[in-house]
């Protein structure tokens, strides 16, 4: 992963958490989910300590990301 993509994953973190849920909360988990497979240790980092709606979201772009390629990542 990338030193940008590890700093734009993170910052969008950040402002999911700290938006109001349905505030923009889709459009952030769909900019989340753009970033790609790189994004994934990311987001299951932040399923630690995520409320409920974040963490219906963080599921969400799980999914999206998971293929045959990114199981391992996301089973590891």
């Amino acid at each position: 992963m990338s030193f940008f993509t590890n700093l734009r994953a993170d910052r969008l973190i950040a402002e999911i958490k700290a938006a109001e849920p349905g505030n923009g909360h889709r459009e952030l988990l769909e900019k989340l989910a753009r970033l790609g497979p790189s994004a994934i240790p990311r987001v299951i980092d932040a399923l630690a300590n995520a409320d409920r709606n974040e963490t219906a979201g963080f599921v969400a772009v799980l999914t999206a990301l998971l293929e045959n390629k990114t199981f391992p990542i996301v089973a590891a």
